[in-house]
């Protein structure tokens, strides 16, 4: 009898450390399956958020065409102008010019919006992307102009004539949260491949870094590709399956 005891007993420490063992595996591979399954399910958010902002580019880009077009078919008019510019200046720090670019200089021939006026000749990193324009749109980097933040949008439909966005931008105040499928999301918006701080356009949380898992993807700007960084607000998977590990 006391010899089966003996024997029972490292049989029943062995069968608890199998147990043990398996509990720790199982638990691995629930947590490994949760994350992997959260980071597949953040990343098709973010993938989806910058399909809706290149649609947003494309219709953008669309609409600088269009004038550009609208002024080569009625000589510059700048009754045609001002009514084709009314909804891509809606915003206060918008502002859409037509140029003439001869040899390098730049000059507005009309304009609309805060920051162009009529016989200005442009300077600095405008100018040059002016100077560099083509028939298909192009982007600048974020520059200053006294101590404003800006980026440009350029597209020279004709030789000799350019359309020119010029957009203020406001990267420490955070940005309205996407709205339907989206707003789980936190995001930040660059005008470049990599998170570069000078180059933040704006964002949910202004310059605060974004919590959590981050995840990217890339949206066509013109000439650039810009940077869509996205995390997630709460579990995308749901509760249940975070704390069932």
């Amino acid at each position: 009898m006391g010899e089966r005891r003996r024997f029972v007993r490292p049989l029943s420490v062995i069968s608890a450390f199998v147990v043990a063992v398996l509990v720790v595996v199982s638990f691995g591979f629930l947590r490994h399956g949760v994350s992997t399954q959260e980071t597949s399910l953040l990343q098709s958010d973010d993938n989806q958020l910058g399909l809706v902002l290149n649609e947003a580019v494309g219709a953008l880009t669309t609409s600088l065409t269009s004038v550009g077009e609208l002024m080569a078919a009625t000589n510059d008019s700048p009754s045609v102008f001002q009514s084709s510019s009314k909804l891509i200046t809606l915003s206060p720090g918008t502002s859409l010019a037509l140029l003439h670019s001869v040899a390098g200089h730049a000059t507005v021939v009309l304009g609309a919006g805060p920051n162009f006026v009529v016989g200005q000749t442009l300077s600095g990193p405008l100018a040059t992307a002016v100077a560099g324009a083509g028939p298909k749109l192009s982007a600048t980097d974020i520059f200053p102009i006294g101590d404003k933040k800006y980026f440009a949008l350029v597209l020279s439909p004709t030789p000799g004539t350019a359309i020119a966005e010029l957009d203020q931008v406001n990267p420490g105040k955070p940005a309205a949260s996407p709205g339907g499928p989206y707003s789980q999301l936190y995001f930040s918006l660059y005008t470049s491949k990599t998170a570069d701080p000078a180059q933040l356009l704006g964002g949910t949380l202004g310059l605060a870094p974004l919590p959590g898992q981050v995840v990217h993807t890339f949206i066509t700007v013109g000439n650039k590709k810009w940077l869509v960084l996205a995390s997630a607000k709460h579990p995308l998977v749901g509760s249940a399956s975070s704390v069932a590990p």
